[in-house]
C-alpha cells in the first residue's frame, strides 16, 4: 500500500504517464539486480514484498507523478485565472471545458527532471 497526497483536479494523461513510467521504472529496477538477463526470475522466498522491483518502481512512479501534477496543477491555474474560468463551475462541452481540458494536459516537456530523477518518491507499507 502507499499513502500519496491528493492533488484535486483533472488530469488530462494521467494513465498514459502511469504505464509508460512503470514500464521504465521497472525495467530500471530490474536492471539493479541484474534481473534482465536471467532466462525466468521468481521471487526468492526470502524477498519481502516492499523489496520487490515492482513495488520499488511503483514507489518512484508516484514520486514522478506527483511532481508532475503539482506543475501541471499550477500553470493550469494560472491559465485559468487569466481566462477567468472557475473549475467548478465549467460545464461539460463548453467553450470553457475546452479550455480546461487543454490547461489540464500534463507539462511533460517542462518536468523532465521530475520525470528522469524525481526527488521524491513514495515508500510501500504492508497491509494489516
Amino acid at each position: 500500500m502507499f499513502n500519496v497526497e491528493i492533488i484535486d483536479g483533472f488530469f488530462s494523461g494521467t494513465g498514459d504517464m502511469f504505464a509508460a513510467l512503470t514500464l521504465a521504472r521497472f525495467r530500471e529496477e530490474a536492471e539493479k539486480g541484474a534481473l534482465e538477463v536471467a532466462q525466468s526470475w521468481r521471487c526468492d522466498d526470502a524477498v519481502g514484498p516492499l523489496e520487490l522491483p515492482l513495488c520499488k518502481a511503483i514507489g518512484r512512479v508516484l514520486g514522478s507523478m506527483h511532481l508532475v501534477l503539482v506543475q501541471t496543477r499550477l500553470a493550469r491555474d494560472r491559465i485559468l485565472r487569466k481566462m477567468k474560468i472557475k473549475v467548478g463551475e465549467v460545464e461539460v462541452g463548453s467553450e470553457e471545458f475546452v479550455r480546461l481540458t487543454k490547461a489540464s494536459e500534463l507539462r511533460l516537456v517542462q518536468c523532465q527532471s521530475e520525470l528522469k530523477d524525481p526527488e521524491i518518491g513514495y515508500e510501500a507499507a504492508l497491509l494489516k
